[in-house]
């Protein structure tokens, strides 16, 4: 009855509490990770830090009855993939990303796309087998050029793709953000729950968000945007 559903939020409020906390915690050490020479230490003290994040884990599982299972933020892997392409003049830039952010940046020498690439799965080697086997695709069709990341269970991948110009750019993302920015064509940007970025465009823009945010900067053609419940600012 009540009660039930009650205790059942209050749970869920205390994962999401607990997530946003390790989250949180996991950045910092990440940053403070870049700063250290890992090489130079001795493989005691690596074996010991992974032991603490075992200990903590268990620790918070065994306090919640086991109902919070931390495995899948602990045992997390990244990967940086880089592809360069080849985008021809006159034809158009398609980008879909179904399980992360897109940025597209106008205005550089060689057309390359870097793709940035989390894994959680239910062990650490799980999550490393899956990085070490992703891989980048880019098809060329007679009129574009496209890049698709298909939804992948467990992995999040960002991209950030580099062009000299085009023709025409459009990218979507399901629930990831969307930058185009010193575009010489036009573009149109859809995404479903994430905030959309347009600058420096060209050309005319056509946006369109579920329930993000659109944000508008300098452009020289006209614009058309639809948000359902997201804020709209043209600057």
């Amino acid at each position: 009855g009540e009660a039930v559903r009650t205790a059942e939020a209050e749970v869920r409020a205390v994962f999401r509490s607990v997530v946003d906390q390790i989250e949180r915690v996991t950045r910092m050490a990440q940053n403070e990770a870049k700063k250290v020479d890992w090489r130079g230490l001795p493989d005691e003290a690596l074996t010991n830090a992974r032991k603490a994040l075992d200990t903590v884990r268990a620790e918070i599982e065994e306090r919640t009855n086991g109902k919070i299972n931390l495995g899948w933020i602990l045992n997390d892997a990244s990967r940086e993939v880089e592809l360069p392409f080849t985008l021809p003049h006159g034809k158009s830039l398609r980008i879909e990303n179904d399980c992360g952010d897109v940025h597209v940046i106008g205005g550089d020498s060689v057309s390359e796309v870097k793709a940035s690439v989390r894994v959680r799965a239910g062990t650490l080697e799980e999550s490393r087998r899956v990085a070490a086997e992703y891989s980048l695709a880019v098809e060329e069709t007679d009129g574009e050029v496209r890049i698709r990341q298909p939804h992948i269970p467990g992995v999040t991948v960002n991209l950030l793709v580099t062009i000299p110009e085009a023709s025409f750019v459009e990218a979507r993302a399901d629930s990831g953000a969307i930058e185009v920015r010193d575009v010489r064509g036009a573009v149109r940007a859809t995404s479903r729950t994430g905030k959309i970025q347009v600058s420096g465009s060209e050309g005319a823009v056509e946006l369109k968000s579920e329930t993000g945010s659109i944000s508008v900067g300098a452009i020289a053609g006209g614009a058309t945007i639809e948000s359902n419940s997201g804020d709209v600012v043209i600057e």
